[in-house]
């Protein structure tokens, strides 16, 4: 199946149209990714940020315990008091913290991680809201209870330190996940751009083509016909629109032909009538309407000296014409005072 011109140009159109989908889409697909990677990111340095502040108040809770501890001694009441406070509010920022990055997408092995923290993390809270509350009534038994503490302190520091890795590995990914998403969206792009870049100038190529060579060869052909070699340039293979053109064309070409030769059978034939004139033994001279002598034939030409004499004439002679015609150009021209010599008759033989 052949197309046509406007065939060609709306699949053209077509082939743009689709070809910017696809870099879009394609555009559209890599950023996708990417933003997904760069989300992944942001929720693994939230994470991380959120795990961080949890350790920080796993060593604050350290600190309000020894506080505490030191206050009872001096019996310093309002450090005491300062030390309950900041010991719940290390406990609640804590705890939130915890449950924080329990609620975000992370994977099953930080999940699982999380809820493994909880329990040293209330036994931990517990020893220390314990002490920190005893130290003022019996500062004896809160100091006998610090090794409970601490070693709820170092198994709380060993799963806060698990934690620590995992949403540390699990950010890292996340960073080379993102670094590998951007990189693959930027080389799907380019390469769709090159890859429809190329497909726009092929097909633009044989597109331009396919309408400029008809234009050139009908160019030739026009420029042949007003050289006279039109009868050589006749038009073939064209099709569609184009051959309309040809059509009409080789019409005009045909017509050309057709009067060429009705010119030339008129040529011939008047060349025929020259020649019997020529030999006819009598004297013929043809006068036009305005009675001027337009021909003499070749018996009464011998007498063109005494003709010019007696008519006070110039002699003509008798041409072929363009395309073959024949054009009379008078013999014997006739001066004005010599009409009334002769009769109105158009020929006379003597």
């Amino acid at each position: 199946m052949q197309f046509g011109v406007k065939e060609k140009l709306r699949a053209f159109a077509a082939f743009g149209i689709v070809a910017t989908l696809v870099v879009g889409l394609v555009g559209y697909h890599s950023e996708k990714q990417l933003g997904d990677a760069l989300t992944g990111v942001n929720i693994k340095m939230g994470a991380l940020r959120g795990h961080m502040e949890s350790d920080m108040m796993h060593d604050a809770l350290r600190a309000d315990v020894l506080s505490a501890l030191r206050a009872a001694h001096s019996r310093d009441e309002a450090g005491h008091k300062q030390a309950l406070v900041d010991v719940e509010e290390h406990i609640t920022s804590f705890r939130e913290n915890i449950d924080s990055n329990a609620t975000l997408p992370l994977s099953p092995e930080i999940k699982t991680a999380i809820e493994d923290v909880r329990p040293a993390l209330d036994a931990y809270a517990t020893a220390a809201r314990e002490i920190t509350i005893q130290a003022f009534q019996d500062v004896s038994a809160a100091e006998a209870g610090m090794p409970r503490f601490l070693a709820s302190f170092k198994e709380l520091e060993g799963r806060m330190s698990s934690l620590s890795d995992l949403i540390e590995a699990d950010a890292r990914k996340a960073e080379v996940e993102a670094d590998a998403a951007a990189q693959s969206g930027a080389k799907w792009i380019m390469a769709m751009f090159l890859l429809s870049a190329g497909a726009a100038i092929v097909v633009s190529f044989f597109l331009i083509r396919s309408i400029t060579s008809p234009l050139d060869r009908l160019y030739r052909a026009i420029h042949a016909l007003r050289s006279e070699q039109g009868s050589a340039t006749r038009l073939d293979g064209f099709h569609h629109e184009f051959e309309a053109v040809q059509t009409e064309f080789n019409g005009v070409l045909d017509d050309l032909d057709a009067r060429r030769r009705v010119e030339q059978e008129r040529a011939d034939a008047a060349l025929r009538v020259q020649q019997a004139l020529n030999a006819a033994a009598a004297n013929v001279v043809l006068c036009n309407d305005a009675m001027e002598v337009v021909y003499v034939n070749d018996t009464r030409a011998g007498d063109v000296p005494a003709l010019r004499r007696r008519h006070q004439t110039r002699p003509r002679e008798f041409q072929p014409g363009r395309h073959g015609r024949p054009q009379h150009r008078s013999v014997l021209h006739r001066a004005p005072h010599s009409r009334r010599a002769r009769a109105p008759q158009r020929a006379a033989y003597r």
